[in-house]
């Protein structure tokens, strides 16, 4: 008895593990299958498209006045979403590669189309990377009308919706933009910094009008990028706005205002510049002394006499490049004119010497 219900179980249990073999494998099968429809699908798309979109710039470039017409096949299938996107990114495609009158006509396929409703979708999305692709539709296709919405993105809690915001107005607005600077109260990343400056390259240059109110800002990495702004296009005006920034209690913005003083530098900086230097970290120091080389104003002897004797050789060395450089007559009794450490003084004057 107990052996025939265990060989009915077992005959019960394959036939359940066969079905269940058979269902796995007809899923299968019917996901390879949609995706292959899919893929032929888009394959077919893309090149009724692709052809369309050639005719269509061609012939405007040959005749500016003239509209584009839209074929009926292509109308018909635009008007669901799955080809809309299919369009969309080809446009996209189109935009980064092509330059001129061309790009323009992109920008205007994009918006006969009505391709800006599926941006606006991505720009109202809870998914964060659909929003950042909404956001480079949006610089992409050269929609000034949304500066608004991108301005309200550069302060978002995400950073990565944030960063593609800050690099969409000034890619759309250039120096214009920046004053997005006093409504974020997120950090700026070092990342974000490198690329702002960067795409600001690629604009005709304008006043920092705004950068007194910068330098004063709770968000210190704000202030610290608006250094590296007046760093990169140095305006004498701004000199007493800086000057607070050196006893700043945030390192890195004392170091970049330091390196800005090396830039536009006055009759006092140097003195500033020693006043503070005690109070300063090693790398500041070091930054501080790499400064006052580059500025004309002399520094004070009693200052350097003074450093000579720093605990760090790279600020002895920079100390006696600086004698050497400001005070070149009366260099080498400066430096050897001492009883301490006088064979490492002697040393140190060889070497800097052999460097200048």
């Amino acid at each position: 008895m107990n052996i025939a219900v265990s060989i009915e179980f077992l005959q019960n249990g394959t036939v359940v593990a066969l079905i269940s073999c058979l269902i796995v494998l007809l899923v299968i099968l019917g996901f390879v299958l949609v995706r292959r429809i899919r893929r032929r699908k888009r394959i077919r798309f893309q090149k009724l498209l692709r052809h369309w979109l050639a005719d269509a710039i061609t012939n405007r470039v040959m005749d500016p006045d003239k509209n584009f017409v839209i074929s009926i096949q292509l109308e018909k299938l635009l008007l669901k979403k799955y080809y809309r996107l299919l369009a969309l990114e080809e446009l996209l495609a189109c935009k980064k590669y092509l330059k001129g009158s061309a790009m323009n006509m992109v920008v205007q396929l994009y918006e006969q189309l009505q391709l800006r409703k599926e941006t606006d979708k991505k720009l109202k999305s809870l998914i964060w990377s659909r929003v950042v692709k909404g956001i480079q539709e949006i610089y992409i296709f050269d929609q000034y009308d949304a500066m608004d919405q991108l301005f309200a993105f550069a302060d978002n809690e995400n950073p990565f919706i944030r960063s593609e915001a800050h690099f969409g107005v000034i890619n759309l607005q250039g120096f214009d933009a920046l004053k997005f600077l006093k409504q974020i109260q997120n950090s700026l990343s070092n990342w974000d910094q490198i690329n702002l400056l960067h795409q600001l390259k690629l604009f005709e240059p304008k006043p920092l009008v705004e950068m007194p109110e910068w330098l004063l800002l709770e968000n210190e990495s704000v202030v610290l990028f608006a250094l590296k702004l007046l760093e990169a296009y140095p305006d004498e005006q701004y000199y007493p706005n800086l000057i607070p920034c050196l006893h700043h209690s945030n390192e890195d913005i004392r170091k970049q205002a330091i390196r800005c003083c090396g830039i536009i530098a006055q009759y006092d900086t140097a003195r500033l510049l020693e006043e503070q230097f005690a109070k300063e970290t090693n790398n500041n120091q070091i930054k501080t002394l790499e400064t006052l080389k580059k500025i004309e104003a002399t520094p004070n002897k009693d200052f350097l006499l003074q450093n000579l004797n720093h605990p760090d050789d790279r600020v002895k060395q920079l100390v006696a490049e600086l004698i050497v450089i400001k005070f070149p007559t009366d260099a080498e009794p400066m430096i050897l004119n001492s009883q301490e450490n006088s064979h490492q003084r002697h040393q140190l004057f060889k070497h800097v010497q052999a460097l200048s």
